[in-house]
């Protein structure tokens, strides 16, 4: 490398420093803004497995404590005339059940899906679907639907009901979960497993997601498609993030990471289903000592939000245009995640709008200096690619 190209290397990367910004090294050479590197690959989709099979009993898989709770909170539903049962699922059934599933998911504020294409009008495949139903009465409150696949189950989608109008010692998830076993173990099927899950956890969705999953018994796998992504960075926020590795072979995961500023003591009292889990060993990495990058204020979010509809786009047309999921700019929108500098100068583009108009005044001029610089680096990085 010449003489010339170091100097600028090195006045780029104090400018950077200069600002106080952040820098993190990936394998590939390049300087990342507002990634941390992982210490291993993470696959970017993981979905979940129970092996039902293994046990004798529907209540089994549940923690001791957890089985006493089930139990009793089945007795307070037979009591106040609630009943589960598995369903076949039909067009009419359906029906009812996207009433409840989209009230449930718009309450979140999560991505609503089209269930009946997916299930009824084109389904991926031709295995029959069913569901564990919540009747209160005669009256269909909401449930589980899963496929019947012969040897193994896989679960769909969901709209459990939070109020019940009754006391239960338990979540009402639980007990649809109990009778999903229930069926398992009745009908000699090997397995159950999960849709997929974007593992970021802390980021793409709730820690507490995983936990829930690992404490009825199930653990995570890599998922069974050939599009298989491998990552090694993400965008860190200074919250707790959750990623679970690559496995060096087969498909069951065993490791995973949990990236925090709390102290060992604060994560073990924080997450203690987590670190006694059977399945899966969870290693911390304090980031304390590391700064978080510029922060995008709600300002900025809530003006993409603004310039799509304004550009009339849905959130998926928007992710298409960028070439992210809908659920990620759905998660923009609500402050989940933030977009890095150089996605939200292709967010500008797309929405034919000026970046200026994402940014207020006062961070302007930090924001556009770390578009320039990083800009800069890569200019750098490729010009020392072709000067070896």
């Amino acid at each position: 490398m010449s003489w010339n190209l170091y100097y600028t290397h090195k006045v780029i990367i104090s400018a950077v420093y200069s600002l106080g910004v952040n820098l993190t090294h990936s394998r590939s050479g390049c300087y990342n803004i507002t990634h941390m590197n992982i210490n291993g690959d993470y696959p970017q989709k993981i979905s979940w497995r129970i092996d039902i099979s293994d046990y004798d009993n529907y209540l089994a898989p549940f923690g001791g404590k957890t089985r006493k709770k089930i139990h009793k909170a089945e007795q307070h539903l037979a009591e106040n005339n609630y009943n589960i049962k598995v369903d076949d699922v039909n067009e009419e059934f359906i029906d009812n059940f996207i009433k409840i599933y989209t009230r449930h998911i718009q309450s979140i504020g999560g991505q609503v899906h089209d269930v009946k294409y997916k299930i009824i009008t084109k389904p991926p495949h031709s295995y029959p679907y069913k569901a564990v139903s919540v009747y209160k009465g005669n009256q269909y409150i909401g449930g589980l639907l899963f496929s019947d696949r012969g040897d193994h189950l896989v679960t769909a989608y969901k709209a459990i009901p939070r109020d019940t109008g009754i006391k239960l010692p338990i979540g009402m998830s639980y007990l649809v979960e109990a009778e999903l076993y229930k069926y398992a173990l009745t009908h000699n099927k090997q397995y159950i497993r999960r849709g997929r899950d974007r593992n970021l956890y802390g980021i793409e969705l709730a820690i507490g997601i995983a936990l829930y999953k690992l404490q009825i018994g199930n653990y995570p796998i890599l998922v069974p498609d050939k599009k298989l992504t491998i990552i090694d960075s993400f965008d860190w926020k200074g919250q707790d993030v959750l990623v679970f590795l690559a496995p060096q072979a087969g498909n069951k995961i065993d490791k995973a990471i949990m990236y925090s500023t709390k102290s060992v003591d604060e994560l073990h009292t924080a997450f203690h289903l987590l670190f006694t889990n059977k399945y899966v060993t969870v290693d911390i990495t304090n980031m304390s000592s590391t700064k978080r990058e510029v922060k995008l204020s709600e300002y900025v979010l809530s003006h993409i939000k603004q310039a799509r509809k304004d550009a009339g786009l849905s959130q998926r047309d928007l992710g298409k245009a960028i070439k992210v999921s809908d659920k990620t700019v759905s998660a923009w929108e609500v402050g989940r995640a933030e977009p890095s500098l150089n996605t939200l100068e292709e967010i500008a583009e797309a929405l034919n709008k000026p970046v200026v108009y994402f940014v207020k005044d006062e961070d302007y001029s930090t924001a556009s200096k770390l578009v320039a610089i990083q800009k800069e680096l890569q200019k750098v990085e490729k010009l020392m690619g072709s000067d070896k």
